[in-house]
C-alpha cells in the first residue's frame, strides 16, 4: 500500500516546484533524477513486493507497462526527451521478477547509444553545463559524473555505508544476509540500483536513479532484518 501510494504521488506530481526541483538548482538539469529514482524505487517496491500475492502481482507489471507507454507516447517529466530513462520501467520489471543476470549489465551500458547521441556528438566535459559551443548541447556531459560524486547524497551514503562496515558489528551482517537469503524479493531494488549504475556510464542522470534504489534497497533490508530478529 505505501508502495503503491508513493508511486502514484510521484508519477502525479511535478517536480520544478519541489525541494526536487531540476531547475531551480545550481546546475539546472533536463530532468530530476531524484524524482525519477523516488519514483523507480516504488515501481521495483509493487513489482517485487506484490508476487506474493495473486491478485497484486499483477499490479506492478500493468503499472509498469502503462509507465512504459506513457513514456513512449507523452514524453513526461520523468522522461524529458533523455532516451534511456523511457526503458526504466522495464528495467524495473525485470528487476523485480527475478529475472535480472549480471551478464545483462554490458547491454544496459550500452542502451544509452541506441538513440545515436553520444556516437554524433560525442563526449563533452561541461562543469556547470557550459558548453565550449552550441553543437555540443547534445553531447554526453562526463563531468556530469564528477558532480554526481561530489554531490551530498553520495557522499553521505558513501561516509554512512563505511561507518557501519566498520563499527557495527559482524552479526547484523549475519542477520542481513538471512533475510537476503530468506526473502529474494528484497534484492530488487539492489538489482534495480546495479541496472541503473550500468546505464549511468554514459547517461550519468542515472547514476542518481541508482542511489535512491540503493538506499532504498538497503531501508528495506534492515526493516525487514529487525522485523525477523
Amino acid at each position: 500500500a505505501v508502495g503503491i501510494a508513493g508511486f502514484a504521488a510521484t508519477a502525479a506530481s511535478q517536480p520544478v516546484w519541489s525541494l526536487y526541483s531540476n531547475v531551480f538548482g545550481v546546475n539546472p538539469l533536463p530532468l530530476s533524477p531524484e524524482a525519477v529514482g523516488a519514483l523507480t524505487g516504488y515501481l521495483v517496491m509493487i513489482c517485487a513486493f506484490g508476487r506474493g500475492n495473486r491478485i497484486a502481482r499483477w499490479i506492478g507489471p500493468a503499472a509498469a507497462i502503462l509507465l512504459f507507454a506513457w513514456g513512449v507516447a507523452l514524453n513526461p517529466w520523468w522522461v524529458s526527451s533523455q532516451w534511456p530513462f523511457v526503458a526504466l520501467p522495464l528495467v524495473a520489471l525485470i528487476c523485480s521478477e527475478g529475472i535480472f543476470r549480471l551478464w545483462l549489465l554490458p547491454f544496459l551500458a550500452a542502451l544509452p547509444l541506441a538513440d545515436g547521441r553520444a556516437i554524433h556528438h560525442g563526449f563533452v566535459w561541461a562543469p556547470g553545463n557550459l558548453y565550449p559551443s552550441y553543437s555540443q548541447l547534445g553531447a554526453v556531459n562526463l563531468a556530469r559524473h564528477a558532480e554526481f560524486f561530489a554531490s551530498h547524497g553520495f557522499l553521505a551514503t558513501f561516509f554512512i555505508g563505511g561507518g557501519i562496515a566498520i563499527f557495527v558489528e559482524r552479526y547484523l551482517f549475519h542477520e542481513i544476509r538471512r533475510t537476503l537469503l530468506r526473502d529474494s524479493r528484497t534484492k530488487a531494488l539492489f538489482f534495480a540500483s546495479y541496472a541503473c549504475a550500468a546505464i549511468g556510464l554514459l547517461q550519468p542522470l542515472a547514476l542518481y536513479v541508482a542511489l535512491l534504489c540503493f538506499v532504498g534497497g538497503t531501508l528495506v533490508v534492515l526493516s525487514d532484518t529487525a522485523l525477523a530478529a
